[in-house]
């Protein structure tokens, strides 16, 4: 338990001195920073150009920049949405209702054959093979009346 402990204490001493140093860093380039700017409005005093005309003339090189600054924002503040846990909202249940179902109907097997007398074509004679699906005229039809009754009517011989 105290091995548990210990090892904690120490990977939160280095994140300390981690996040100290990373602190010095940002100071120290701050520092610069400042110094840079200074010294670079002195120049453009001295030179007399204006600083719109210096960021016109590194308009392209500025810009580049900008985006890359604008992508890590981004990315930083998704990644802290990710970690803000949002409190969701319980859903409401819905009760279902219940399906209502019909008769089933009995697939009706049409044995293979010369069918004739289909209401929707009386004249035409439907060719049923053995293997193969059935025309879906014939096969609405055999449905309607029914298998004894299709076949006394519209089977032929």
């Amino acid at each position: 338990m105290n091995t548990a402990i210990e090892k904690e204490i120490e990977s939160l001493r280095n994140k300390l001195e981690s996040l100290e140093e990373e602190k010095q860093k940002e100071e120290h380039e701050r520092a610069a920073l400042d110094g840079v700017y200074e010294e670079l409005k002195r120049r453009l005093e001295q030179s007399e150009v204006s600083l719109d005309a210096f960021i016109m003339y590194i308009y392209r090189d500025a810009k580049r920049v900008v985006n890359k600054v604008e992508r890590h924002r981004l990315k930083q503040d998704a990644k802290a949405q990710a970690q803000t846990p949002t409190a969701e909202k319980p859903k409401a249940t819905k009760k279902r209702a219940k399906k209502k179902r019909g008769k089933k109907k009995v697939a009706i097997k049409i044995p293979a054959g010369k069918y004739t007398n289909i209401p929707d074509d009386l004249e035409r004679v439907f060719d049923v093979k053995e293997k193969g699906p059935r025309p879906k005229l014939v096969k609405a039809h055999a449905e309607r009346l029914g298998l004894d009754q299709f076949m006394d009517e519209c089977r032929i011989d």
